[in-house]
């Protein structure tokens, strides 16, 4: 069983009590946004993408 959720890496107090709970940092991982504009463009790519798809 596992229990996940994210911290604001500026928010120092409340790392330093979940890190005496023991809780494991996983560094590698971040957190990624895609919005706006570049997100409405990806959208639109959707399409094309299933009809390529389809056609496997």
């Amino acid at each position: 069983m596992r229990f996940e959720w994210w911290v604001l890496a500026w928010n120092e107090p409340t790392i330093d009590f979940y890190n005496s709970l023991g809780v494991d940092f996983l560094d590698e991982w971040g957190v990624c946004q895609l919005s706006g504009e570049p997100l409405r463009e990806l959208a639109a790519q959707i399409p094309a993408a299933l009809d390529q798809t389809s056609a496997l």
